[in-house]
């Protein structure tokens, strides 16, 4: 870019502490946004460019590779300041239209595709898990084993009490309301196991 950018953005920082009177650590956050938009647009343009050669999309494109790197508010405050910006050069006569006018900071979230365990995979697990050799070692088992036959939240775990672990019917009471519990039914194998930790596992954590 043939134009001295730097010399514009101080200029237009110059004009925010003076008369917008704002404070140093906005106009701070301010001259961090319109350096870097304009060292993109540097790169982007030609040498023999201004400010008239700045497009809406153009600035688009930089949004849209800022969008990989930075959050949703950080996208959303580099708009405001961009629009300030393009607005003041206008305003100066630096240019004759302000490209940044509709300009939007979408960040579209990424979507991580949830990873799915196959049935192969789960048994290798849990046989992994059952040869447990310490004591934490086993509950991590029942915790895992737990989690996955009955179907439980997280949170749902977490509210279990050893009252709600019925060993002889195989079943787990689960609360679901505030004073309500469902009962999920879980396996033999498991309840022996969860018979198990309770009677030799759990009371070695007592005293740690």
């Amino acid at each position: 870019m043939s134009l001295d950018w730097k010399q514009d953005a101080q200029d237009f920082l110059d004009h925010l502490r003076g008369f917008r009177k704002l404070s140093e650590n906005t106009v701070t956050a301010y001259s961090k946004d319109v350096e870097h938009v304009c060292l993109f647009l540097e790169a982007s343009l030609p040498p023999d460019a201004d400010w008239v050669d700045v497009t809406s999309g153009l600035l688009e494109d930089y949004f849209t590779w800022l969008s990989e790197s930075f959050s949703e508010t950080s996208l959303s405050r580099k708009v405001t300041s961009l629009r300030a910006f393009f607005r003041w050069l206008l305003a100066s006569g630096r240019m004759r239209s302000d490209p940044a006018k509709g300009l939007k900071a979408s960040r579209k979230p990424t979507q991580r595709q949830p990873l799915i365990l196959s049935e192969a995979q789960i048994d290798q697990l849990f046989q992994s898990l059952s040869q447990a050799s310490t004591p934490r070692a086993f509950r991590d088992y029942i915790i895992v084993r737990v989690l996955y036959e009955a179907g439980l939240r997280v949170a749902e775990l977490l509210s279990l009490r050893v009252q709600d672990v019925n060993i002889e019917e195989h079943k787990l009471r689960i609360a679901v309301s505030r004073g309500k519990r469902r009962e999920v039914p879980i396996s033999e194998a498991l309840a022996g196991a969860i018979d198990r930790y309770l009677r030799e596992v759990r009371p070695r954590f007592a005293g740690s």
